[in-house]
């Protein structure tokens, strides 16, 4: 039986690469293997530009980890697809709204 020691909301992108990561040490089972599947299908950056973009969105504009997680997960092309991500949030101001869509235009274009 396994212990939950910590509980903290990852990327799908962080995810996949642990999911990788439990693949070259040995076989998945059913529920990693259809965790693999989806996630492959919906992850639209790597782990390394994903850790990037969530410490930078934290840090840059202060916000909540689980915001910041969705943002990198969704990665919104749009200030109204950002707006509905960051409303349940404290009320992002529209020039950090817009600055957070040029960090995440900067790791697409990447």
């Amino acid at each position: 039986m396994r212990k939950i020691l910590k509980s903290e909301e990852v990327t799908l992108a962080h995810v996949k690469k642990i999911v990788e990561e439990t693949l070259e040490n040995s076989e998945l089972d059913y529920m990693q293997q259809i965790t693999l599947d989806y996630i492959s299908k919906f992850v639209k950056i790597n782990f390394k530009h994903a850790e990037d973009l969530l410490n930078k969105l934290i840090k840059e504009f202060n916000l909540e980890r689980h915001i910041a997680v969705q943002i990198v997960n969704i990665l919104p092309k749009t200030i109204e697809e950002l707006r509905t991500i960051t409303q349940q949030s404290k009320k992002v101001k529209d020039d950090d709204l817009n600055k957070i869509l040029q960090r995440i235009l900067e790791v697409i274009s990447i």
